[in-house]
């Protein structure tokens, strides 16, 4: 995927900065919850839609010189989650729904947009949530429709969503990255002590090296 520049990533990076703090602060509620299979269900079909333009699959010529449409619902997986995401977006006032067929030109990469009306202002939840659930759909929307949704992330340690500040980010903060590689030196370290233990049994077993016993008062000596 190409990456953004100027004033769409700065923000696009702040939309998602919200939407971070929306999706952490009410991820116990139904709406939240709601809102992160929304937002689940559009990275992955964003992902899929650069795949098929990639390999070239379901793709069919248009009307027009250099554009090209891509018939993503012939793909089983991307026809799931386009139902999915239809009957999350339903229940929104701006009765959005995505479309069957994608336009894809040489000049720019596909994005997975929806035909929207007004948006209804909702009753905010409180200072932790500076928007409503409404508002972070159409949020989503928005920046699925501008390629933006590839800096919303969710944390691989603790599971929290944060808005990606530099190319390659995997963790929310520095805690978090510690831990996941202590974890995994603790795994690599345990894999090769059972390794050598094995290895050194299997030798001994069959005679190539002498097991020499542990010194000590068991053996006679002090």
């Amino acid at each position: 995927m190409d990456k953004l520049k100027g004033a769409f990533l700065t923000e696009a990076r702040n939309r998602c900065e919200i939407l971070a703090s929306f999706l952490n602060a009410s991820a116990k509620s139904e709406s939240g919850a709601r809102v992160q299979r929304l937002a689940t269900n559009l990275i992955t079909l964003e992902k899929l839609l650069d795949g098929f333009v990639r390999t070239k699959k379901h793709m069919t010529a248009g009307g027009l010189p250099g554009v090209k449409f891509c018939a993503w619902t012939a793909n089983k997986e991307a026809e799931t989650l386009v139902h999915d995401t239809d009957r999350l977006l339903a229940k929104y006032t701006f009765r959005p729904k995505l479309p069957t067929f994608i336009r894809v030109t040489k000049h720019g990469v596909p994005s997975v947009a929806a035909l929207t009306e007004g948006v209804q202002r909702e009753r905010r939840y409180g200072k932790p949530i500076p928007i409503s659930e409404t508002e972070a759909a159409h949020m989503l929307l928005f920046l699925a429709e501008g390629r933006g949704l590839a800096y919303l992330l969710q944390c691989s340690e603790c599971q929290q969503w944060f808005a990606d500040q530099r190319k390659g980010q995997e963790y929310c903060q520095l805690s978090c990255k510690k831990k996941a590689n202590r974890r995994k030196h603790r795994a690599g370290w345990n894999e090769y002590m059972r390794k050598y233990r094995a290895d050194h049994l299997d030798n001994v077993l069959h005679g190539r090296v002498r097991h020499k016993p542990r010194k000590g008062k068991r053996n006679g000596k002090k």
